[in-house]
């Protein structure tokens, strides 16, 4: 990799978690680094997915159009989390698109490699399979709440989902949620 990571980086990475340093340094060595600006289109749906990205820092909304033309925001994901992980690992095309809210750094994996490290590294493939349970807990618990909410009860639960996710505590007892968001985010997610 261009940049030498500290080991600590990739530790603190969900899908990297339990790895022992030998293991951490194999990893480390298929990894390439790469900052986009802010609005950059990353993953466009129905692409090949021939590479994994892994938020370094910043933050991505990963979002879907439908027919309709409106914009549904499936997740804003930060620094730690993976996007581009579904396609790579089943073949299929990618799923969702995927833009930057802020100047955003990634280490990318191609598919190959990803493939090769979950094969030679169990805790890896572990790894992921928490994530695709994690994401798909949170996908059922959003599904039931758009079902069963008006608009301001969505935002309301959409906000909490956030702050659990990526809250830090505020001086004025309150929770900060350190992500670009605009209004139209919330209002996407819904």
């Amino acid at each position: 990799m261009a940049d030498t990571l500290d080991s600590r980086i990739l530790s603190d990475v969900a899908l990297f978690w339990g790895l022992p340093a030998e293991q951490l340094s194999k990893i480390e060595a298929r990894l390439h680094r790469r900052t986009f600006l802010a609005g950059t289109h990353v993953i466009t749906t129905e692409d090949p997915g021939e590479t994994v990205y892994v938020v370094l820092e910043g933050s991505v909304k990963v979002y879907v159009i439908p027919p309709d033309g409106s914009e549904v925001i499936l997740a804003i994901l930060g620094a730690g989390e993976i996007v581009g992980e579904m396609s790579v690992a089943d073949r299929l095309g990618r799923s969702a698109n995927v833009t930057t809210l802020e100047e955003t750094s990634f280490l990318l994996i191609d598919r190959r490699s990803f493939r090769a490290s979950v094969e030679e590294l169990p805790t890896m493939a572990l790894n992921l399979t928490n994530i695709f349970s994690r994401r798909l807990r949170l996908t059922n618990a959003h599904l039931r709440s758009v079902g069963a909410m008006d608009v301001p009860g969505r935002v309301a639960t959409q906000l909490s989902a956030l702050a659990r996710e990526y809250g830090e505590p505020s001086s004025s007892n309150g929770t900060l949620i350190p992500l670009p968001l605009a209004q139209s985010d919330l209002a996407g997610g819904n």
